[in-house]
């Protein structure tokens, strides 16, 4: 696998995207390197538009951290793929590494609705890199280069405050610098610290650790959108932080964990790796936190159907969510799970053998599964 790595003087970047703003800038010189990362020939800023400052009504303030709690925690996942794949040079790396481009593009897409092509611009670039050292950590850690893992990793201490002072310059200090830079110390630090479990063979505390970061994502998107609002209240009105919202973000975060738990109990127990147990147990965890959220047991009957491969089961326990969560055969509920569903036992069928198919059902889970957790919230709270 050959792409290029863009390499970004990355303490320019806030002060860059500050000047370009006003529109008096020049844009950040971009120097490549050997390595695995993107393409250096990507630029979906071309699709942003620029933005009006007298806009109104963009998007509500709540959706905007579900859309953020749905790119940060799509990422965090992607992440631990990528860098376990990395340390054990498996045959998914490439595929992992193309949806984690993929994933890139859309938050910066999302940042584009925000702050136009010159702040994603500045964004994209600032968030390749970081996802640069995170492969340059786990690839060196794989081979038992200690020297090259402390250097990626200092690279990371210096991309996390280079990126709290864009977050700050951006929003105009309401995302406080000190604020951003825990954030995403704890961010970074998760999934070092799984990748180093995983090194370690501690596989309990690696599954453990990137449940940590799945989770993180939120704090992280509620923060942003918070920030964004205070700055812009007429573009993305209303608030971030209510009950309401909380417990969406909570079935957004919790659903979308589902998928990548299932694949990586899949993976391990197809090729019998040491991480089978903790897999599964991970697993149990994810499903567990979903029947505490909504109150359906069912949920405990797919997970058994997906390791099973088995369609009846799968089908039984889809019915059985649909009655329990208050929703009709032939309702909307009903075809979203039944898609779930069935994604999870395609996704069975796939592992390990077939990873583009695995990593193409992966992607369509992800969206299921933001999908089914809104009508869940719907369901489990009517409009009256």
């Amino acid at each position: 696998m050959t792409r290029r790595r863009l390499r970004v003087p990355l303490a320019a970047l806030a002060t860059t995207f500050a000047i370009t703003a006003s529109g008096c800038g020049a844009e950040p010189v971009v120097q490549a390197d050997s390595g695995p990362v993107f393409a250096i020939d990507r630029d979906v800023t071309t699709e942003i538009a620029e933005v009006d400052p007298d806009r109104t009504d963009v998007i509500a303030a709540a959706d905007l951290r579900i859309l953020l709690n749905q790119v940060i925690g799509e990422h965090s996942g992607l992440a631990v793929q990528v860098m376990r794949a990395a340390v054990d040079d498996r045959d998914d790396l490439d595929a992992a590494v193309a949806a984690l481009q993929a994933n890139t593009d859309e938050f910066t897409l999302a940042i584009g609705l925000v702050y136009g092509p010159t702040g994603a611009r500045a964004f994209d670039q600032l968030w390749t890199q970081h996802i640069e050292f995170f492969v340059d950590y786990a690839e060196a850690k794989g081979r038992g280069d200690e020297t090259g893992a402390a250097e990626a990793h200092d690279q990371l201490g210096d991309y996390a405050l280079d990126f709290s002072s864009f977050a700050s310059t951006a929003t105009g200090g309401i995302a406080g610098l000190d604020v951003v830079l825990e954030l995403l110390h704890d961010h970074v630090h998760q999934l070092i610290d799984q990748t180093d479990a995983w090194v370690a063979g501690d596989h309990a505390l690696a599954h453990e650790r990137a449940a940590e970061a799945q989770r993180h994502a939120d704090v992280i998107a509620a923060a942003l959108a918070g920030a964004i609002a205070a700055q812009q209240p007429a573009a993305f009105p209303g608030a971030v932080d209510d009950p309401a919202t909380a417990e969406r973000a909570r079935l957004h975060t919790t659903i979308s964990a589902l998928p990548r738990a299932l694949a990586a109990a899949l993976r391990a127990s197809a090729t019998t790796g040491p991480d089978a147990a903790a897999a599964g147990s991970a697993l149990d965890d994810a499903v567990a936190e979903l029947v505490t959220i909504t109150g359906a047991e069912a949920w405990v009957e797919l997970r058994m159907a997906w390791v099973a491969a088995d369609t009846d089961a799968a089908d039984i326990a889809v019915a059985a969510l649909v009655d329990q969560l208050g929703g009709e055969p032939g309702g909307d509920l009903a075809d979203v799970l039944r898609a779930f569903g069935n994604g999870g036992l395609w996704l069975a069928a796939a592992i390990p053998a077939d990873v583009p198919t695995a990593q193409e059902t992966l992607a369509t889970l992800d969206d299921d599964a933001h999908a089914l957790a809104e009508l869940v919230h719907l369901h489990l709270h009517p409009v009256s």
